[in-house]
């Protein structure tokens, strides 16, 4: 707060007498979410309780204070919501006894009706989902998530296109959504049909977009492995939101939102973050 701040008071409670004295102190909010491996703790854990804090212009330092912290819990917010898929898609993918204890008792809790009803007037969820239309990837179920929990565009291939781009342009710039996630999955048929060439009708088109991942492994690898295609498609897609939507660029510049990318295990359920 530069010269706001006088001085920083202490007093003894029964005599009111001044005890300490400090010209100077730094209120550093963790307003980036960075990640630290020493203790954070609250500003008051280095003031006594008697402390008294006088500023030159108290409206000022309230102003910068409540706009610091409102960053800060913004960022911890989008952080928790992030968390939340992770802890969902663990939930799901891990057959250990404890984790599907975890999964009944969630679903037990989870009255669809009623979430109809509170939706009714009107959603708010906290995230939007690019997933493929395969069949075995209802992402509902695979993060664990009721009405009105999530938006959801799915596309075979989880390919970015115009429509899905103003779809998520939708959920995060309109409804407020914080967070995108890109959601691939292994023994993709359109990636699949990519790495062979298929060309097929409509397909035809649709798979061309996978190619800049088919030439991206096969760059890095000299061969095309699909399932190394399948990751590289999540990164291509966050590439393609990124550079082809200012609305979403934008707000993840301003730390609005952020984006990540994930694949889906068919095979036994698991979801890993890239």
């Amino acid at each position: 707060f530069d010269t706001e701040i006088e001085s920083i008071r202490t007093f003894d409670v029964n005599t009111q007498l001044s005890l300490h004295f400090e010209d100077k102190i730094t209120i550093i909010p963790n307003t980036e979410a960075k990640k630290s491996t020493n203790t954070q703790v609250s500003i008051l854990e280095y003031l006594p309780s008697n402390s008294v804090i006088w500023t030159k212009d108290i409206e000022y330092t309230k102003g910068i204070l409540t706009d610091y912290f409102a960053r800060a819990e913004e960022e911890y917010q989008k952080e928790l919501i992030l968390a939340a898929l992770v802890d969902r898609c663990s939930n799901f993918g891990w057959n250990t006894e404890e984790n599907i204890a975890s999964c009944v008792k969630q679903e037990a809790y989870r009255d669809l009706q009623i979430q109809v009803s509170q939706t009714s007037g009107g959603q708010f969820p906290y995230a939007v989902v690019l997933s493929c239309i395969d069949s075995r990837v209802p992402v509902e179920l695979v993060l664990d998530q009721g009405i009105g929990d999530i938006f959801s565009a799915r596309v075979a291939g989880n390919i970015i296109n115009e429509d899905i781009l103003g779809s998520i342009e939708y959920a995060c710039g309109v409804a407020g959504s914080k967070a995108i996630l890109v959601l691939g999955h292994t023994k993709c048929g359109a990636v699949t049909s990519a790495c062979k060439g298929v060309e097929l009708g409509n397909i035809t088109a649709l798979l061309s977009k996978v190619k800049p991942a088919i030439a991206n492994v096969q760059e890095r690898n000299g061969d095309v492995e699909v399932e190394e295609v399948t990751k590289a498609n999540v990164h291509q897609s966050i590439k393609e939101i990124r550079e082809n939507s200012s609305i979403l660029s934008d707000l993840e510049n301003e730390g609005k939102i952020k984006i990540v990318g994930a694949i889906y295990h068919v095979e036994d359920g698991r979801v890993s973050y890239l």
